[in-house]
Formats: C-alpha cells, sequence, structure tokens
C-alpha cells in the first residue's frame, strides 16, 4: 500500500552547494505520484541565516518551474532547534514563553551568566582565565564541540572547558528561561 502523501512528512539531507531543482521542487510537482504538500516538508539548517537563503531559494526555483502553488508558507525551512520548539509548542503550552537563542543571543547569555555558564571559571591552554567578551565564542563553539563529540573522557582530564560542560545551562536541564 502506498503512503498517504497528504500524512506523511519527509526529511531530506542536502548538500549546502547543491545545483539543479531542489529536493522541495521534485517533491512537490503536482500530480507526481508521491507528491507531497509543502507543509508535510521539513528542511534543517545549521542557521537562521542558512534557513531563510534555502526557503527563498526553494520557494523561487519551485514558482520559476511549477507556477504558483498554494501552501508554501507551510513548508518548514529551519533549524532544529527551531522546529523541537515549534513542537513543543504546539503540544505543551509551558513552553510558549521560550525562545530559541541565535548566535548573538547566545553570546550575551553566556557573558551575563558568565560564571554559572562555567565561561570564567575555564581556562586556555596557557591556564589563563577565559575572559568575558573576549573568549565568549571561542568558548562557546568549544562546548558546541565537546556536546556533539564521542568524548574519551580520560584524554580531557583537567580540561576545564570539558568540566563546565556539565554546568552550562541547557546541557544539565537546569536552564528556566531559555532553550539551546
Amino acid at each position: 500500500m502506498a503512503p498517504d502523501a497528504a500524512r506523511t512528512t519527509l526529511a531530506v539531507r542536502v548538500p549546502a552547494r547543491r545545483t539543479g531543482p531542489s529536493p522541495a521542487q521534485h517533491l512537490l510537482t503536482p500530480g507526481r505520484p508521491g507528491s507531497l504538500e509543502p507543509r508535510n516538508i521539513v528542511a534543517f539548517t545549521f542557521t537562521e541565516k542558512a534557513a531563510a537563503e534555502l526557503k527563498e531559494r526553494i520557494v523561487t526555483r519551485t514558482r520559476e518551474a511549477l507556477g504558483e502553488l498554494h501552501g508554501m508558507a507551510d513548508l518548514f525551512v529551519g533549524t532544529i532547534h527551531a522546529f523541537c520548539l515549534d513542537l513543543l509548542r504546539a503540544e505543551a503550552p509551558e513552553y510558549l514563553k521560550y525562545e530559541v537563542l541565535n548566535e548573538v543571543q547566545q553570546a550575551l547569555f553566556v557573558d551575563r551568566h558568565s560564571r554559572k555558564s562555567g565561561l570564567t571559571v575555564s581556562t586556555d591552554l596557557q591556564s589563563h582565565p577565559l575572559r568575558r567578551y573576549v573568549d565568549t565564542n571561542h568558548y562557546v563553539n568549544a562546548l558546541a564541540i565537546l556536546r556533539e563529540a564521542d568524548l574519551d573522557e580520560a584524554k580531557l582530564d583537567g580540561c576545564s572547558v570539558a568540566a563546565a560542560l556539565d554546568d552550562y545551562p541547557g546541557s544539565s536541564g537546569r536552564c528556566t528561561t531559555f532553550i539551546e
């Protein structure tokens, strides 16, 4: 039995530098078997800026190839964080007040809570304490790498940034105002 296109959501990984028809354009072709409605397509990017650019390309190319399609505003193109937050908001009203931090907001959040986030208690490779506003972006990037990596704890023994990972808001679930 063929899947019901009205109830199917498809997520496709697309290389950043892709040429030719967009996957969304291919999937939206009316009358094509397996064609989906825009609301059933999800495209994830790493940044909101990339999401805006990708959505504009998808809409433009689809319009050029297929003409005006209804429902293109329902096509989700964004970060996985934004998608998950939308799901949370739809299912649990207590999350309506939460927001996903962009890069600037995240850096400001870390600077504002520099001790709790672990920034000012961490050190660089020369054992100098990390400084607010100066080392924040490097610290945030290091935490992002550590959160995603398959860590060998023995090799990180004594690494103050790795030790701060457990205290970083969002890692322990203790953050009450923002979801990272």
